[in-house]
């Protein structure tokens, strides 16, 4: 395994004379490796950004142990003491929660209405009856993940079910598991978890992770899985993050557009404290009973009593229990927090019909006039706290006006001014002391992600974002696999603007308004000079740091953003493509929000609409057609046309053009056969091949000079004064290793 390790750039085992951070370095370099190798190429690029560290909890900080083995005192200022905060002991409302039989009867409307245990358990035997479709589930499961405490993974479940081993006892058990068909004393250990506690970013607190148990994560994933986008159909316009496809995008878009058609509005960006562990459960499982009877019996075991969330240390273990809210390992935790968070929503949503009330998760925003958003803002937090159980953090708030207070009305600026002191009613008094409070800012805000504001706030935000990657890159840049590390940039690093692109594509491919570099363009530099190291030998480290983009030509880079069926690496160039993303995702997203205009309050929007957003799309529609060999109707491209574009649609038209100019301006003939060669259907599959088995990795080395061969880059041992004599003929190698295949010799 060692020598295998070294010959695929895994990483060899410590000289004993690193320093503890190089140590650090080395195992996050062979985790990213070894994930890569899983397929889990985003989970890859996720450790080598890891900045954070795994909080630890000793059962030496522990003062006190309850009953069941549980912390009740902590000492001050320790891990184990801010976990303890994190699972608080159960609410009022939560502290006699009722039976399978009263929560069935209290259920008035819905699915759920009128139905019986029996009738229950049938429907969970009906879920689990597709023998197909619960293999290809398990078998898609992620590997790598993290296992619960008694470190059964997912991968070991797969081994089960793949060809056909040991399914007819797995399906049934965990079928089992989903109907709450587990002994009371053995409860609080299957549908409890392993806690973890990474440090949120820039240090400090500590987030609470947990991972139950494999059967329980398959159980409640696989009901969830099978709900789909029925749960949208019950959830949706109000919440967006469960069910709804492309839900951030639609988010972002719906504000983006509301706020342009109604100018004098406000946002309000609300923030709940440890939402998802503090959230009623009586509220979810009586929403659940009704509208998704399918996981009443699971969610009623699961949460119907304390369950054990045990931390593994190196001292030993330490257990917390669960009283309170959904643990955020579990799948059904983001459905269970919508749930307990719908009827106040949709309440809401009545009481103040001319404000704008939309949640992705815990992300709840209120958009309206400033003294009518002051309102359900208000109505909104009281109705949380009371029917949920959610503590409300007014300093996190945000409150965004595109106008300044001095082209307001003196009713208007009341109207802020009042909203800004029920925001202060809601801080913490020790967070008021220290000056944090939450002002109405005119610049911008962000929604799921996208910044919404003036274009030089726009532009701050996707700066920022560009520069939060560098870091990876430069992980990247000397990780000692090569094909690993050219498989996260392709498949993750370069892609990572995409998202930004589908909801402000063309504002961000532009200059800054003082002239600043385009931040898509800054993201396209980032991956060429990722790709500049990654074609220096994969030994010379130093070499790797200090490539730059401009030691190649830029031919290298344009053949290198094409796909690899057109002779390219499929590393995509977000410049050339920003205009595609942006009208591909509005018009996916405007789909979806046109059919439910009247609860999202958008406008009729054509291509006459007089919104910046509309004039935006229409400009990006035209740019599109004019950059593309592939005849497109413009008409198919805007608002109201029956079919919606789809993003590789739009951007193949624009490679096609992009592939065909690179072939005239390359000067070398040699170069225009090397292009040639290399495209075709399946000319490219290698450089598309994620390594999950032993056949379909390379050394770095070959690896390396396939890319280089691929691209005309010439070898850097064959590019040295004098030139190298061929052993076989005598004749000098040509730097780009073509000598080879023209030999006489062989």
């Amino acid at each position: 395994p060692r020598q295998r390790n070294r010959r695929l750039g895994v990483g060899a085992d410590s000289s004993g004379d690193e320093s503890p951070e190089e140590a650090a370095r080395r195992l996050m370099d062979r985790r990213a490796v070894r994930l890569v190798h899983s397929g889990e190429v985003g989970r890859a690029r996720g450790v080598l950004g890891r900045d954070g560290v795994l909080g630890v909890m000793r059962p030496a900080d522990v003062e006190h142990i309850g009953p069941l083995g549980e912390v009740q005192r902590a000492q001050a200022g320790s891990v184990t003491a801010e976990m303890l905060e994190k699972h608080p002991e159960s609410a009022d409302r939560d502290r006699d929660l009722p039976d399978l039989d009263a929560l069935l009867a209290g259920v008035e409307e819905g699915p759920g209405q009128g139905l019986q245990r029996e009738q229950l358990e049938d429907l969970v035997k009906e879920a689990f009856s597709d023998e197909m479709r619960f293999r290809r589930y398990v078998c898609r499961l992620p590997r790598l993940s993290m296992p619960g405490a008694d470190q059964v993974r997912f991968e070991h479940l797969a081994a089960l079910v793949h060809g056909g081993r040991g399914e007819g006892t797995l399906r049934p058990f965990v079928a089992l598991v989903a109907a709450g068909r587990v002994p009371a004393e053995a409860r609080p250990f299957v549908y409890g978890g392993r806690l973890v506690a990474p440090s949120k970013p820039g240090g400090g607190a500590h987030r609470p992770l947990g991972a139950g148990v494999a059967w329980r994560r398959v159980a409640m994933g696989y009901m969830v899985h099978v709900i789909g986008e029925s749960a949208g159909g019950v959830l949706g316009p109000t919440q967006l993050g469960v069910g709804v496809s492309r839900g951030p995008e639609i988010f972002a878009t719906v504000m983006q557009v509301a706020l342009q058609a109604h100018p004098t509005w406000v946002v309000c960006k609300a923030d709940f404290r440890n939402a998802f562990n503090e959230c009623s459960r009586l509220a979810f499982l009586t929403f659940v009973a009704a509208h998704f009877p399918l996981l009443a019996l699971a969610l009623l075991a699961a949460y119907g009593a304390p369950a054990y969330v045990t931390a593994l240390g190196p001292q030993g273990w330490v257990r917390f229990l669960s009283r309170r809210g959904c643990m955020q390992g579990c799948p059904a935790g983001p459905l269970c927090f919508a749930a307990a968070l719908q009827r106040v929503l949709v309440q809401a949503r009545l009481d103040h019909p001319q404000c704008l009330i939309i949640a992705l998760h815990d992300d709840l925003q209120v958009a309206g006039p400033p003294d009518l958003a002051r309102l359900a803002l208000r109505d909104v937090i009281e109705r949380a706290s009371d029917e949920c159980g959610l503590t409300p953090t007014g300093h996190k708030f945000v409150v965004y006006s595109s106008r300044v207070r001095d082209v307001m009305a003196p009713e208007e600026v009341a109207a802020l001014d009042a909203l800004e002191a029920d925001i202060e009613q809601w801080t913490p008094a020790e967070d008021l002391a220290l000056g944090r409070r939450c002002s109405v800012q005119s610049d911008g805000v962000e929604v799921a992600g996208v910044p919404i504001g003036t274009a030089a706030y726009v532009h701050s935000v996707a700066r920022a974002r560009v520069a939060s990657h560098e870091a990876v890159h430069e992980r990247v840049r000397l990780l000692q696999c090569v094909q690993s590390a050219f498989v996260i940039l392709r498949v993750s690093l370069a892609a990572r603007m995409v998202y930004l692109a589908r909801a402000c594509g063309p504002v961000i491919a532009r200059p800054g308004p003082q002239g600043e570099q385009a931040p898509l363009e800054a993201h396209d530099e980032q991956v060429r000079r990722t790709l500049s190291a990654l074609l220096q030998r994969p030994w010379d480290t130093a070499a790797r740091r200090q490539a730059r983009e401009t030691h190649f030509e830029a031919s290298v880079f344009v053949q290198a953003a094409l796909p690899c069926k057109l002779g390219g690496l499929g590393l995509v160039c977000m410049m050339w493509v920003a205009d595609c993303c942006f009208v591909a995702g509005v018009m996916a997203c405007l789909e979806y929000a046109g059919a439910h205009s009247h609860a999202l309050h958008l406008p009729d929007i054509r291509p006459q609409t007089a919104l910046p957003f509309v004039r935006e799309l229409c400009a990006a529609a035209h740019r599109v057609v004019s950059q593309t060999d592939t005849p497109v109707d413009l008409l198919s491209l805007l608002p109201g046309s029956p079919r919606c574009p789809h993003q590789r649609d739009l951007s193949g038209g624009v490679m096609e053009r992009r592939r065909r100019v690179l072939a005239v301006e390359l000067p070398d003939p040699q170069r225009r056969a090397v292009l040639v060669s290399a495209s075709g259907q399946f000319a490219g599959h290698w450089v598309q091949a994620i390594p999950v088995a032993d056949c379909w990795r390379a050394r770095p080395r070959l690896f390396q000079l396939a890319l280089c061969v691929r691209l005309g880059v010439p070898i850097p041992e064959l590019d040295v004064s004098g030139g190298v004599a061929c052993g076989a003929c005598g004749m000098t190698h040509d730097k780009y290793g073509r000598h080879p295949s023209l030999c006489m010799r062989g």
